[in-house]
């Protein structure tokens, strides 16, 4: 059984969107009050696939549109949480596919992990990605408040503005989509 982390507000605004009281939804899909109630307030942080399909079949729902991910509310997030927690991303590049952008986020079946972001950028977007950077730490005079380890460590944040400039210009992403419980 494949247990999942959701979005739990988004899970309980569709159910009240609908006008259905937790009883009736517990009624009609065999789910007992106690823990629908449970996973619609957040105690309960996961929930099985079975029966996330099971409710958004009674809801009229797209069950992948309450995934944990469909909180993100920028693409630069997105990045972050990929650089930081891939493994978050193995199982299911399901966000990739509704936001258009699965050739950004490369698997290497072979080695088990995610080709490099940095390897996706061209020569020169890679010097652009150096200038870009060199602005801001020269703009802000980061070199006098951080040590070079912070410094690397805040490149980070620049490299996912800057991925996500680089998405946004050659696709069209609309995070809104993430909104929606259903495509």
């Amino acid at each position: 059984m494949r247990i999942l982390k959701i979005n739990y507000k988004k899970l309980k605004m569709t159910r009240r969107k609908l006008k259905l009281s937790l009883a009736k939804a517990s009624e009609e899909t065999g789910i007992p009050p106690a823990t629908l109630q449970r996973y619609e307030e957040g105690i309960t942080h996961k929930i099985s696939l079975e029966i996330l399909k099971r409710l958004s079949e009674y809801y009229g729902t797209d069950y992948y549109m309450y995934f944990w991910w469909t909180r993100f509310t920028s693409l630069s997030d997105i990045i972050l949480h990929f650089i930081y927690f891939p493994e978050d991303f193995s199982e299911d590049r399901k966000l990739f596919e509704i936001l258009g952008i699965t050739e950004y986020f490369d698997f290497d079946t072979k080695a088990g992990t995610y080709i490099s972001l940095y390897n996706k950028l061209t020569e020169e977007e890679k010097e652009d990605f150096y200038r870009f950077k060199n602005v801001v730490i020269n703009t802000l005079k980061s070199d006098k408040y951080f040590t070079n380890d912070e410094l690397e460590k805040e490149d980070i944040f620049l490299f996912c503005y800057f991925f996500a400039h680089k998405v946004k210009r050659e696709k069209k992403v609309d995070l809104e989509i993430l909104k929606r419980d259903k495509l």
